[in-house]
């Protein structure tokens, strides 16, 4: 655009702030044959809805100029070696939204209160996730996208509840691994200090922090079932 090369869709976009409807911008396009092709292109008249920085709706428009020009997506066969940077990304988006999970349960909470908008990108039950796959379902997508969309969200889901499950605490997974494994490395302590088993650890004792985890989780439930059922994510919001 204007002679600068554009690497990412948002480029094309942002290539164009500053320019008005009427104004005319060079744009070089390459072929998928590999030719070049230079066109001036007089800037449409577009209006668009505006939104705040937490990205609602404020009421008013916003015009600007407009080619036309949409991105495309092309399916391209990734090799196995892709696949450990792919899981790593997944894991990481995972464990930053367990780290994120109680401030965004209370976020959500409060807007379900207060009437607010919801935050897209929230937690959702598994009554949001079946809602959200019936849309990308009954959408006029290519079968092929479908499915991609549909078990890329539930291998999300399930990396989720995976590293959640994992978490120190009881009555989780985690919880019950953390005691076995203080209780080893307790005998193990033991054997080299010449000491005789100590036994079992009393788990039983824990269960007061138990109910009171309990207690959370079955609220942080029912509070995203709520949402997702009186203030549904929908594809559109995404």
């Amino acid at each position: 655009v204007n002679g600068t090369p554009m690497n990412e869709w948002i480029d094309f976009h942002t290539s164009l702030d500053g320019k008005s409807p009427g104004d005319v911008v060079s744009i070089t396009v390459r072929t998928a044959q590999g030719d070049t092709r230079t066109r001036e292109v007089t800037l449409a008249k577009v209006t668009y809805p505006e939104y705040d920085s937490d990205g609602n709706l404020t009421g008013a428009t916003i015009t600007r100029g407009f080619v036309g020009l949409g991105p495309s997506y092309v399916w391209e066969t990734q090799p196995l070696t892709a696949v450990p940077g792919a899981m790593w990304n997944m894991t990481t988006h995972a464990v930053g939204a367990i780290v994120n999970f109680p401030q965004k349960i209370f976020t959500l909470a409060q807007s379900m209160l207060t009437g607010q908008d919801r935050d897209p990108n929230g937690p959702v039950s598994v009554v949001g996730v079946s809602r959200l796959s019936g849309e990308i379902a009954a959408s006029d997508q290519p079968l092929r996208d479908k499915a991609s969309q549909i078990l890329g969200m539930a291998a999300s889901l399930n990396l989720f509840l995976f590293l959640f499950n994992l978490l120190p605490l009881l009555p989780l997974d985690g919880g019950h691994a953390a005691g076995a494994t203080f209780e080893g490395l307790r005998r193990m302590w033991a054997k080299l200090r010449g000491k005789s088993d100590p036994g079992p650890i009393d788990i039983a004792r824990m269960l007061p922090l138990t109910y009171v985890m309990t207690f959370i989780l079955l609220i942080s439930g029912a509070i995203v079932i709520f949402a997702d059922i009186v203030d549904p994510i929908s594809l559109l919001d995404l």
